[in-house]
């Protein structure tokens, strides 16, 4: 009788001497017998026993279905699998060929007893699996916990430091790795360079890849300048496997889901960038994806991705009317509304792209030589926004007086209860009264300093917009389309056409103001804002735009607006 031998092990990286092993007990119980083993189907798998898609299996249920041997051999059921549908499925199927699968653990005789063992086994061994798994579950996040990097997937920049002499498995700084991981985020945050320009010049350079090849590929770099373990804390068990039912009726597939940030577990790494430059980096990512030059063959559209409609609200394409070869072609802006039957289209649906953008150029071009224009928006809106800034400090001072003496009598309260003038129960009903001030108190001092350092920098912005208008107009007549398109991008939010009229709302792409520092020798600016980020980007709404807003689009209409 000739048989087929199958051994399997769960892990891949498994010593070879483990499968090899069941090999030779099986091969040495088919020569007892006298069975003649094909060699053909000798199958080993290197596979989970939860699977039923392994390919030595399917090789052998091919065999099996072309005849190919009479038997086989299984040094015990859970080998074959350790799930007992999985089990019961290829026995099912094995019985129907009239090929028999011989467990040398459990000789199976022709009775019902032995079926009934085999399925028990199936079922044990399932359970088995089911228990190893919780209990490593449950064993990694008790580890993650204790701030014990143990995966081997480490992001790049880091080198993993496995568990020795009593020191927890940890992650070290690579100074090479790290030194690419810090060029990639300036070059993306200061330079403004996209992720594809980044992985060319990267591929240049010949910088390894985290894998060790040569070639960058843009969803690496992407991954990299998304990172936010690059802050100094790396986080575990932020997702699950969950299963989605299909809807062909086959079998549900296994989706990995993201889980709530409560589970997440923290651990600390050492930092490889700055707060500021990350932030600065994620700001980018907007903008670049914006005005992508993807599929683009030329560039013949100052407004590209800031024109929309005004009457549907989408924004504008750009298209270009190939004309024959003796004329030029024409370019257009055209709104991209869909065509829905039964509700009117936006007729004119399109405008030449050169008056336009010519209009617009010499609208900004106005308001950068004139920066009167955008002092005048500006002190409007802090004149209606904003409080006096002396007002604010004079509260803030009346603020501290008031904590002070709330202070010291918290100070005298315990003095006379530490002197037995006060006895307990008295004691920490007024100790609980003047604690509820003070916390009052405080809260109220924290507010109105927050108030007086946002009144003290929006009247800042003032001079720091007379400042950008003039290290702007010196060059304006010598550009290029490409410096004239860039220009428009980083002062321009949108550009809205409606009918005859066209409404410019600007952002100011201001630098940072110089920090000073306080007494207990802190900065005086609030900590995260970036020094790239514009007017309109930033995340107080009192220091928010100059310019007119979607909400309020009739504040400052004088300079704005331009009448085709």
């Amino acid at each position: 009788m000739r048989v087929a031998l199958y051994a399997r092990v769960s892990d891949p990286k498994e010593s070879r001497g483990t499968i090899e092993s069941q090999i030779e007990l099986l091969q040495a119980h088919a020569r007892e017998e006298g069975y003649e083993v094909a060699a053909a189907y000798v199958c080993r798998d290197r596979y989970t026993g939860t699977a039923l898609a392994r390919p030595e299996l399917d090789r052998l249920r091919d065999g099996a279905q072309a005849g190919a041997f009479d038997a086989v051999l299984v040094h015990d059921p859970d080998r074959l699998s350790r799930k007992y549908a999985y089990q019961i499925l290829i026995l099912e199927e094995f019985e129907r060929l009239g090929i028999p699968l011989i467990f040398l653990e459990q000789p199976p005789p022709d009775d019902p007893k032995s079926v009934l063992l085999v399925q028990i086994q199936g079922a044990v061994a399932e359970y088995e699996r089911t228990k190893i798994a919780e209990r490593c579950r449950r064993g990694k996040l008790s580890r993650a916990r204790q701030g014990e990097v143990f995966w081997r997937s480490v992001p790049y920049g880091y080198r993993r430091v496995p568990r020795q002499d009593g020191v927890p498995a940890h992650l070290v700084v690579d100074d090479a790795q790290a030194e690419v991981v810090r060029t990639v985020f300036a070059w993306h945050a200061d330079e403004g360079m996209s992720v594809r320009r980044i992985a060319r010049r990267l591929t240049r350079q010949g910088h390894p890849t985290p894998r060790g090849g040569p070639h960058w590929g843009e969803t690496t770099v992407h991954r990299i300048l998304r990172r936010e373990a690059y802050l100094g804390v790396l986080y575990y068990n932020t997702s699950c496997r969950t299963s989605v039912p299909s809807t062909d009726g086959a079998a549900p597939r296994q989706k990995q889901s993201p889980r709530p940030p409560a589970e997440w577990i923290a651990l600390s790494i050492p930092p490889l960038v700055d707060r500021d430059l990350f932030e600065r980096s994620q700001a980018r990512h907007d903008p670049n994806r914006q005005f992508s030059p993807r599929n683009l063959h030329e560039e013949h559209w100052l407004l590209r991705r800031l024109l929309r409609c005004g009457r549907c609200g989408r924004k504008s394409s750009c298209v270009a009317d190939r004309r024959p070869p003796h004329r030029p072609p024409a370019h257009y802006y055209r709104c991209r509304q869909p065509r829905v039957p039964g509700q009117p289209c936006c007729r004119p649906n399109h405008v030449r792209a050169q008056p336009l953008d010519a209009l617009v150029w010499e609208e900004v071009r106005k308001h950068l030589l004139h920066p009167e224009f955008l002092l005048r928006a500006q002190t409007l809106r802090l004149e209606s926004t904003s409080p006096d800034a002396s007002f604010l400090s004079t509260q803030v001072d009346h603020a501290k007086q008031r904590l002070a003496r709330v202070r010291a009598e918290r100070r005298r309260l315990l003095d006379a209860y530490q002197a037995g003038f006060v006895d307990k129960k008295d004691f920490e009903e007024r100790a609980g009264i003047v604690a509820r001030r003070v916390d009052t108190l405080e809260k109220e001092l924290d507010a109105l300093e927050e108030e007086h350092r946002h009144a003290t920098e929006d009247h800042q912005l003032l001079e720091r917009i007379s400042t950008f208008a003039a290290s702007i107009t010196q060059r304006l007549d010598q550009m290029d389309f490409h410096q004239r398109q860039a220009l428009v991008r980083a002062v321009l939010e949108e550009v809205v056409l409606c009918d005859d009229t066209v409404k410019l709302y600007f952002k100011i792409p201001l630098p940072r103001p110089p920090t000073s520092s306080t007494e207990a020798g802190g900065p005086t600016r609030r900590p995260g804002v970036s020094s790239s980020l514009d007017l309109r980007s930033r995340r107080d709404s009192r220091r928010g735009v100059w310019a007119p807003s979607r909400q309020r689009p009739a504040d400052l209409r004088g300079g704005t607006t331009t009448h085709r």
